[in-house]
């Protein structure tokens, strides 16, 4: 954080000090442990070495499916912009945790279902259009294997003659006929 003609905030440079390497973003060096999906999400993130050193403990797999999850539409919403919390709560990393609960704890599985396939996340990011969270909540109703599907016909949709392109979608989902596009 920098003032005019390159001056440090001096302030900043205090509390980084006084919190250690909690308060500070995670460095280059922390970073390397990560899968390179999940490196993206902890450096704009800006986690701290602690998180980034709890997530590298995850198996590369696990590390894939915390990316996906970070990257779906309305994750982080309800966390009241307190990511690095989530990552670091003592629930995700007691030690001796099976490695099932601790994936399921970072990924929200009891909160928010099933993970959304990749292909779906990014047909989302590229309709055009905000489908809400009770869009999104629907979609993750769909089998996972019907992800592809819903992708599909959601990139097919001319949603610019509809107009709640959320409520659109929750009731194709519950019709079934998203899937029948």
């Amino acid at each position: 954080r920098g003032g005019g003609g390159g001056a440090v905030d001096s302030d900043f440079i205090r509390a980084a000090v006084n919190e250690g390497e909690d308060g500070v973003a995670a460095s280059a060096n922390a970073l390397c442990y990560l899968s390179p999906a999940l490196r993206r999400f902890a450096d704009d993130l800006a986690l701290t070495t602690r998180a980034v050193i709890a997530l590298g403990r995850l198996s590369s797999d696990d590390q894939i499916c915390v990316a996906t999850r970070f990257d779906e539409p309305y994750f982080f919403d309800d966390l009241d912009d307190d990511v690095e919390a989530h990552v670091r709560q003592s629930s995700c990393f007691v030690d001796g945790a099976p490695r099932a609960d601790v994936a399921d704890a970072l990924l929200r599985v009891r909160e928010l279902g099933a993970l959304l396939d990749p292909a779906l996340i990014s047909a989302l990011r590229g309709l055009g259009v905000d489908i809400g969270k009770e869009g999104v909540r629907a979609l993750r109703t769909l089998e996972p294997a019907r992800h592809g599907r819903a992708a599909a016909a959601l990139e097919a949709v001319d949603f610019s003659k509809i107009s709640d392109p959320g409520t659109f979608v929750v009731r194709s989902v519950e019709k079934g006929s998203l899937l029948n596009r």
